[in-house]
């Protein structure tokens, strides 16, 4: 075997005399961003009020809820009254992860539960006239993605991350000082004389390997919105609303392989940390109308501008390699890289909503929205970087598609509750049932299962000035994830499916 003692000594004093500048150098390089992140930050399901999210946020042709700010701000039209909303939530997740290419296949469940604010606002409601009923403004924050998830998974499984760094060190890429070099400063890959390099799995191709990762997510996209909307003869309502999207997302992915049936001469195991943290945020402009061609009878349609968005990335790796020469003692190496920045912009696709509402006098409502939008039409810039500029946003046309967000409630209301008074002042005037449901078609070209699914429900009552909603919304999540991406040996596939619920409640107050 090509792997000797000697090689591994000459290695360290290499890493002596040159590997401690790198790791104070702070690196400004090209993260390898994908389609899949460009689909992160423009993946809408807006999260608002307990009222909104119970009928599954189909108001875009009802409003009368703050949360419209974020679909069709013509809606904030139909308020006759000033109001004030504060919704605090829990977003649980729960997720089974299963990796595929496992000799022995099993699930491992792993879950979260996370404080959210993801709604607060203030709408200030102007007297008007026969022709202009209202002019309504209203600010405040509705989120609009939440990516907080834990996945964990286990299994044995050929092929190794390994088999990605010899592949990077022998190509165009190189020393890459997050990944192949990093691995190289551990003294996982080493150069022969004649200018490749190799690992110790090269000995044993079929070897195998014990292998589990933990994946921590947290954060989301929060809008803090502004808008303005007029209302003329109860008829036509037309709206604009100002949108700020802030990104916070903080990825950790813990990966570890371990050699247990001792296949690989001299590994034992090796332990590859990465850590994304992604801070930015964007403007966009959205336009919206509500039609009232009878009493009965609400039609909405609203047209959302691309999201101009301006990201920061800050990211490291490390890794601990561990391996026993000649039956030796056992030996460590470790590494760590320097702290890599980057600065990068986005601009997400044109979105049409179109609502269909349907009033049944006082006893409430059934209502759909249909949102169309190309994920194709993401577009990443690089700021001196155009062949990766370039590279990447030919991933994006590659594998993303067209796709429609379909979002279908109601909301029955108990108007004469005289059991439930104490009095006309401070007793219950209205109880409210809701529910809704979201089907979303898949985004990604390639993918088996087309359609994800959420339902939502909720109650609330209404008193003299004050309210309380609360709202349960159940999101099925199945997807597919790649720990790393190798073009000559054995990759692996994990099988992710659970849900991701939030509980939220909200208070609101009228005058």
């Amino acid at each position: 075997m090509k792997h000797t003692t000697t090689k591994r000594v000459a290695r360290y004093l290499q890493l002596f005399l040159l590997g401690g500048l790198q790791l104070i150098t702070c690196t400004t390089v090209v993260r390898a961003q994908n389609f899949n992140d460009a689909l992160r930050y423009s993946f809408f399901q807006p999260v608002g009020t307990a009222r909104f999210t119970a009928v599954g946020g189909a108001m875009s042709s009802l409003g009368s809820d703050f949360s419209v700010l974020s679909t069709n701000p013509a809606g904030i039209a139909w308020m006759r009254r000033s109001e004030l909303s504060l919704t605090p939530a829990l977003s649980i997740d729960a997720m089974r992860a299963e990796l595929q290419t496992s000799q022995q296949q099993r699930s491992y469940r792993e879950g979260s539960t996370k404080f959210i604010f993801p709604s607060g606002g203030l709408v200030i409601a102007t007297p008007g006239n026969y022709n202009r009923r209202a002019l309504n403004f209203a600010m405040g924050v509705n989120r609009l993605a939440d990516f907080n998830e834990q996945i964990f998974y286990r299994g044995n499984s050929r092929g190794s991350l390994l088999n990605r760094f010899v592949e990077q060190a022998n190509s165009d890429i190189g020393l890459d000082p997050f990944e192949a070099g990093l691995a190289y400063n551990a003294d996982a890959l080493l150069e022969d004389n004649q200018g490749f390099y190799y690992s110790d799995f090269e000995g044993a191709p079929n070897a195998i390997i014990t292998r589990e990762e933990e994946v921590t997510r947290t954060g989301g996209i929060t809008e803090l919105s502004f808008g303005l909307a007029a209302n003329y003869r109860d008829r036509v309502l037309l709206g604009a609303s100002l949108g700020v999207p802030i990104v916070d997302f903080r990825q950790e992915k813990n990966y570890t392989e371990t050699d247990a049936n001792a296949e690989v001469p001299f590994f034992d195991n090796l332990n590859y940390t990465e850590v994304l943290t992604t801070t930015g945020g964007g403007i966009n402009l959205k336009l919206g109308m509500v039609v009232r061609p009878t009493q009965a009878i609400r039609l909405g349609l609203a047209i959302h501008t691309p999201t101009a968005y301006q990201f920061s990335d800050t990211f490291y790796t490390s890794m601990v390699y561990n391996y026993t020469l000649d039956n030796s003692f056992p030996n460590r190496g470790e590494a760590n890289s320097p702290e890599g920045t980057f600065s990068y912009g986005l601009r997400t696709p044109w979105r049409v909503i179109g609502g269909l509402g349907v009033l049944f006098a006082k006893n409430g409502f059934v209502s759909a929205d249909l949102e169309y939008l190309n994920y194709g039409a993401n577009r990443l810039r690089y700021r001196d970087f155009p062949e990766d500029e370039n590279r990447v946003n030919i991933n994006i046309v590659d594998n993303l598609q067209e796709a429609y967000h379909l979002r279908v409630g109601g909301e029955y209301v108990f108007s004469d509750l005289y059991a439930l008074r104490v009095g006309d002042d401070y007793g219950i005037k209205r109880l409210s049932l809701r529910a809704g449901f979201n089907a979303v078609s898949s985004a990604r070209r390639l993918n088996e299962d087309p359609l994800m699914l959420a339902f939502s429900t909720g109650a609330g009552v209404r008193f003299r000035a004050i309210y309380l909603d609360f709202a349960w919304r159940w999101q099925l999540v199945d997807e597919s994830y790649v720990p790393y991406e190798t073009v000559l040996a054995p990759s692996q596939l994990v099988n992710i499916n659970g849900s991701a619920s939030m509980a939220m409640l909200t208070f609101g107050v009228r005058f």
